[in-house]
């Protein structure tokens, strides 16, 4: 039925995976974002439930459903629970690409983003400090490099 995700290239194939959840919940067990929140809107299941009234216009895409789809682990766990062999990995991954597209990130990301454009680190720490947790031997030389790993 779905090799690798490859049949969620489009919103239609994107919509036929949605419908075809069955909505039976055992995705749920493998699901570890999910053992730890506990939370409905953490599964496939809840995420399908929502997803399939936003494709109805039942629902309008919230900053809170955004952050559920980026919630997801990309462990494949769901997958492997399946009984209709719905790819949730491969889902979610589209489901970005299009957030991406739309501008719609959730506010932890947006603020990764701007701190890389402005900062060139994630954590937006000043460009002087990239290389504190290196030992200072090892700073003095580094101070001459383009590059650092920032940690």
């Amino acid at each position: 039925m779905n090799e690798s995700g490859a049949r969620v290239t489009d919103e239609a194939k994107l919509e036929e995976e949605i419908y075809t959840c069955a909505s039976c919940g055992y995705c749920r067990f493998n699901c570890p974002v999910y053992k730890v929140l506990g939370l409905e809107s953490a599964t496939v299941r809840g995420k399908m439930l929502v997803m399939k009234k936003v494709l109805e216009g039942k629902m309008e895409l919230t900053p809170e459903l955004v952050d559920s789809i980026y919630m997801c682990a990309q462990c494949e766990g769901c997958k492997v629970a399946c009984p209709n062999d719905i790819d949730f990995v491969a889902i979610t991954r589209y489901l970005r690409q299009e957030m991406v597209r739309q501008g719609l990130l959730p506010e932890s990301f947006k603020m990764v983003r701007e701190n890389l454009a402005t900062l060139s680190n994630p954590y937006g720490e000043p460009q002087d400090q990239r290389g504190a947790w290196l030992p200072s031997k090892v700073r003095e030389e580094s101070k001459q490099s383009e590059y650092l790993y920032f940690v």
